[in-house]
């Protein structure tokens, strides 16, 4: 009944939450006034559902340790690199809807933007690096390297 979330990600969030609740009157405070606002903008809301909806690979957490692991695919890493394009709008989201409660701006939508930030080269270095011409099959870009080059040559001939 308490579970409405959108992602199995934010599934494991709430189960987490529930299972170690807050004690610090600060951080639970924190939490309520964001509740709260989102409770109050319910089109902030939906556009946040519609974005994490859109944006989260259903498998989030499978791919983050398949990534530890070193075991990660290629689609997991294409997965990993449209989520990672998507964080900005994301980012400026949470901001736009922070932006009068200069508590939570820097609290969460501050610490958010800089983290985007942080993971936009990333997101470049995927882009780049891979081959999303024959989707679902995802593929090492022949033009990072000379040798993957040669190979893509060899091959269509």
């Amino acid at each position: 009944i308490l579970n409405s979330t959108m992602t199995k990600a934010g599934a494991l969030l709430l189960r987490e939450w529930l299972q170690a609740p807050l004690l610090d009157m600060h951080a639970i405070k924190l939490r309520h006034d964001f509740v709260e606002l989102l409770v109050e903008d319910s089109g902030g809301r939906a556009k946040l559902r519609q974005l994490l909806k859109g944006a989260l690979p259903e498998n989030v957490c499978s791919i983050h340790q398949r990534l530890e692991k070193e075991t990660a695919s290629l689609l997991d890493l294409h997965k990993l690199q449209q989520f990672l394009s998507s964080l900005p709008e994301l980012a400026l989201e949470v901001k736009r809807l922070l932006e009068n409660q200069p508590q939570l701006k820097t609290e969460h939508a501050d610490p958010l933007l800089k983290v985007v930030a942080s993971l936009r080269l990333l997101d470049q270095m995927l882009e780049q690096s891979l081959d999303l011409e024959f989707l679902p099959e995802v593929f090492v870009d022949a033009n990072i390297d000379a040798n993957l080059q040669k190979l893509k040559r060899k091959l269509r001939a």
